[in-house]
């Protein structure tokens, strides 16, 4: 599941398509994040986004808006709200 989200995190991803990459039900691909990461799939996947947000926003001079994206968080202000939430600031 994870090579699955570090493949494909950049397109609209929801729990069944994760689901179904590693042949598994929604409740058991739940319960295995959980288990493992002590996360839940979406809340993991929009981490991962976000890491790799802060990342290009930091080494390369792309707008904001092409970093969202690219890491498929998609237009709007959704993007700028998640990363506030996680670090304390906006991003710029």
């Amino acid at each position: 599941m994870l090579a699955f989200i570090d493949d494909h995190y950049q397109e609209r991803l929801n729990l069944t398509e994760i689901a179904h990459a590693a042949h598994v039900g929604r409740s058991e691909c739940s319960r295995c994040f959980q288990k493992t990461l002590a996360t839940l799939p979406m809340r993991y996947l929009q981490e991962y986004r976000l890491e790799k947000a802060a990342k290009l926003l930091t080494t390369t001079p792309l707008p904001i808006s092409v970093i969202a994206n690219q890491v498929g968080f998609g237009a709007g202000p959704f993007f700028s709200q998640c990363f506030k939430r996680r670090t304390g600031v906006t991003p710029c």
